[in-house]
């Protein structure tokens, strides 16, 4: 993470004016009045954490690594930024990866399918298994891209289920594959209600 505010105008008389000093900070502002941030996670509880206080407008970075809890990783506030880098998988062995309550949502992958989702499943056969990404009310600008969700070996339910529907939905670039339950194939993307406003899907690969 790089800074430079130093200037002729406001002098530090340990460094010399525009240049740029390296700093290790976490969170830091993502903007001058410090009201959104970009903070970096790299475990279940740091990531949901984050979530939880992260203010409107903020990114969260999540490192490398296997992130798992009991519950999904549940997004409430409006106006995240989700940025999943390489080498990520999200995995909760009796839930969705993400649950999706808010407006304005972005999910990314820091490279084409490098980070993946495992579905989880209910327990219980007349249940089903849970989608990779549920959002079960109406959301609006929601982005999903890049991201892996992967159901080999698992009970799953559809890959990403709207299940209130909503408006302004792009779902791009992502790897969905091998979702199913009990020997029936689950649906990459399954909306349970009307799609309205600008719906882009493309780019992705479905694979049985």
């Amino acid at each position: 993470k790089l800074a430079s505010w130093v200037s002729d105008d406001d002098p530090d008389p340990w460094l010399v004016p525009g240049t740029t000093v390296n700093l290790d900070y976490n969170p830091w502002c993502a903007n001058p009045e410090c009201t959104a941030q970009v903070v970096e996670v790299s475990n279940a509880a740091g990531l949901q954490a984050a979530l939880d206080s992260a203010s409107s407008g903020s990114t969260i970075r999540v490192n490398a690594g296997t992130y798992s809890q009991a519950d999904a990783f549940t997004i409430n506030t409006d106006g995240l930024t989700l940025i999943l880098e390489d080498g990520v998988v999200i995995y909760n062995e009796l839930a969705s990866c993400f649950v999706v309550y808010a407006d304005y949502t972005y999910i990314l992958g820091a490279s084409k399918a490098g980070a993946r989702c495992r579905p989880g499943w209910s327990g219980s056969l007349l249940s089903g298994g849970h989608p990779g990404i549920y959002a079960p009310e109406a959301i609006h600008n929601f982005v999903l891209d890049g991201i892996e969700i992967d159901g080999s070996g698992l009970q799953t339910g559809a890959g990403i289920y709207l299940g209130g529907g909503g408006s302004d939905i792009q779902i791009l670039n992502n790897y969905i594959h091998d979702l199913s339950f009990d020997g029936l194939m689950s649906p990459a993307i399954l909306d349970g209600e009307e799609l309205s406003g600008v719906v882009d899907i493309r780019g992705n690969l479905f694979q049985r």
